[in-house]
């Protein structure tokens, strides 16, 4: 690894830094195995556009891959509501899927920046709302690792539906089995509420306390403030997901 020698302005010591790193192929490796480097990066400079396209494309083409079994998932669900749905994959399925992702990317990264300027804002001061969503769009990298892992999985082993109220949680093979998920039963909401509670959502958050304490100056407590109540509030729409798939059963009279 490449360091810079800086002198301590009072012991006059030197004081060894890492060099940010410069290429974008060089911060994606070092995301995962030196992430201080990125987020020194992203001290003084943005960098969004190429992290959401990276993310794009690789959700697009694991979508388009886990595309008929997914489908043919849904169509269980949604005939139980009493909502006739073809399992076959269609042209617009293949149209759609690329927007959906987009859409849902441009929403996470937008409303996680917003969290992450407000944190910096008002615990260090100062916020750049470019910096806010270029932390965003980097951090998600493990949970893109995730969501590859839960694609592999669902093409080898195809979803079954089980218990509708759980669909997340059958629809999230890899995921449930890295959660806390795995360890909760009898409560179909419950276990979709802690399937966050894995490898994949934890890593992300930890990148996230050390990009708000690096490139945001946000001390060490506010970070991990700010961390678990993401993380809480992401583990309440899961619950609620599940909550409302129980009321639309209920109401189709298939719950």
């Amino acid at each position: 690894m490449v360091e810079q020698q800086k002198t301590d302005e009072e012991s006059g010591a030197p004081v060894t830094r890492a060099r940010p790193a410069s290429g974008f192929a060089s911060r994606v490796l070092n995301i995962f195995v030196e992430p201080k480097r990125v987020f020194d990066f992203l001290r003084d400079r943005g960098d969004f556009w190429r992290p959401f396209v990276f993310h794009f494309l690789v959700l697009s083409v694991m979508g388009y891959l886990t595309l008929p079994g997914v489908k043919e998932f849904t169509a269980q669900y949604m005939n139980m509501l009493g909502r006739e749905t073809p399992a076959g994959v269609v042209l617009k399925d293949y149209i759609m899927a690329p927007v959906n992702v987009a859409i849902g990317l441009a929403i996470s990264f937008a409303v996680l920046g917003f969290v992450i300027w407000l944190v910096a804002l008002i615990f260090a001061g100062s916020a750049r709302y470019g910096q806010a969503v270029s932390l965003a769009a980097y951090t998600y990298f493990p949970v893109l690792l995730g969501k590859v892992v839960n694609s592999f999985t669902l093409m080898v082993a195809k979803p079954v539906l089980g218990d509708p109220v759980a669909m997340t949680v059958a629809a999230s093979p890899a995921i449930n089995y890295t959660s806390l998920a795995q360890f909760i039963g009898g409560s179909p909401i419950l276990q979709t509420a802690f399937l966050p509670v894995g490898i994949f959502t934890l890593w992300a958050l930890y990148l996230l306390v050390i990009g708000l304490r690096r490139s945001a100056g946000v001390s060490a407590t506010a970070a991990w403030v700010a961390a678990v109540t993401i993380l809480a509030v992401q583990m309440g729409l899961y619950a609620l997901i599940a909550f409302s798939i129980s009321m639309g059963l209920k109401a189709a009279g298939a719950g």
